[in-house]
């Protein structure tokens, strides 16, 4: 290990610990109020998440869940380590969230060998509002979002050892298993087989890869990607009648139009309760049933006024660069309201994350050098935008935000290294 690199690695050993206090003091788990924990780490999605663990938990997979089966499993060793349950699953996302910007760092210094650019964008990605808030809450946000990085790192690594074709498959496929354990957390990580294919073909007209190879890496990439997801909706097709990879498949195309058509939660909990009961049969719900009248009804919506449904998924992305500080993180020091100089700091943090993947959009050289990176940002971006349209929020920001930070640390040095030159001039 040399010295830039261990000093990287004590680097972010010293932020993670900071994170792990920080925490301990706010969510104090170990309080006498054994209630306040428990309420500070859930999320409106977390029961899902934690109701799949206990039925994992005796290694039999009983019922069809709405939720992906890694971060269940993930619960269930982790829930009752130490008491109250669930303070080693938090603790080690924030670990999770430290490898993420130790990705970062091994991106950048791969594509740039600059230590500095490469230490700003690990400190940026350990330290973003986004990944330590929505870490502490049982949800599979920054799980997830650590893996992306990986499939991220493993792709920019093939792209650029593109000259040498056994390497560059092998990291293809690296990439593609990380990407099919991704898509077994939550089936957003899918997105990224779209995303990679497309960029590693958009990367043969820039002279940055061969035809053939982009091709047959490609083929590699989506082959390892596509194989969790299969065999798990195999499994459920098997075991419950069901040829999804989750109940959610047809539920949450359903559940957007629904609620675009500014109908209330309540509403729709009656509505599809009422198509629920209409796929019972004699032992339970009937799944393929059930995903028939979804896919229809959805279907019946979306054809009915195809723009309505189709401008919020374009225009609402905004919503991905919120503070996400209505969740639970400041409440133990805020329970009423979080003050107002909160906001204005991650809004100013993510201004600089917004600013320098813009400047380096704009400044032709980084553009030139790193029109891998850049293309892969912008990719995992209008994806997530897309793709989350009217439930855009800052938890799903997560997935393109690591190629974000990286390109601000890449700006940032460059912007620092213009600023030094053109101080050397002007004192010679």
């Amino acid at each position: 290990m040399n010295n830039s690199t261990r000093k990287a690695f004590y680097w972010a050993s010293g932020l993670i610990l900071l994170r792990v206090l920080l925490v301990l003091v706010l969510g104090n788990p170990w309080s006498a109020d054994g209630n306040s924990w428990s309420e500070w780490i859930m999320a409106y999605d977390s029961p899902g998440y934690i109701d799949m663990a206990r039925d994992l938990s005796d290694g039999v997979h009983d019922q069809a869940s709405m939720v992906m089966p890694v971060y269940p499993i993930f619960l269930a060793i982790t829930e009752s380590v130490f008491r109250p349950d669930f303070v080693l699953t938090i603790l080690l996302q924030q670990l999770l969230a430290g490898i993420a910007g130790i990705a970062c760092y091994g991106i950048v210094k791969g594509v740039s060998g600059s230590d500095r650019a490469a230490l700003i964008a690990l400190t940026a990605m350990i330290l973003a509002p986004a990944n330590i808030i929505w870490s502490t809450l049982i949800l599979t946000d920054v799980p997830s979002a650590s893996i992306t990085v990986f499939t991220g790192f493993f792709w920019i690594l093939a792209v650029r050892r593109g000259y040498k074709f056994r390497e560059y498959l092998l990291l293809m496929i690296a990439c593609g298993l990380f990407t099919g354990l991704n898509s077994m957390i939550r089936p957003i990580g899918m997105m990224a087989i779209f995303i990679y294919s497309l960029a590693s073909l958009l990367l043969v007209p820039l002279k940055r890869l061969k035809g053939l190879y982009a091709l047959a890496g490609t083929a590699c990439f989506v082959i390892m990607a596509l194989l969790p997801p299969t065999l798990w909706r195999n499994h459920n097709l098997t075991r419950f009648n069901l040829n999804a990879v989750s109940t959610q498949q047809s539920y949450e195309p359903l559940k957007r139009l629904w609620m675009i058509d500014n109908n209330s939660y309540d509403q729709w909990v009656d509505y599809h309760t009422s198509l629920d009961s209409m796929a019972m049969g004699d032992s339970g719900i009937e799944w393929s049933v059930r995903d028939s009248l979804y896919s229809h009804r959805t279907r019946e919506l979306f054809l009915r006024n195809p723009v309505k449904y189709i401008i919020p998924h374009l225009t609402r992305w905004p919503r991905l660069f919120s503070t996400g500080l209505q969740s639970n993180f400041l409440k133990p020091l805020y329970p009423e309201s979080v003050p107002v100089v909160f906001y204005l700091i991650v809004l100013a943090v993510q201004a600089l994350f917004i600013g320098g993947f813009l400047y380096a959009i704009f400044t032709p050289a980084i553009r030139k050098k790193h029109a891998d990176l850049l293309l892969i940002a912008f990719l995992w971006f209008l994806g997530t935008a897309v793709s989350t349209g009217p439930i855009a929020y800052s938890r799903y920001s997560l997935t393109f935000l690591w190629s974000w930070v990286a390109l601000f640390g890449l700006s940032l040095d460059w912007l620092l290294t213009s600023l030094n030159r053109h101080r050397g001039k002007g004192k010679v």
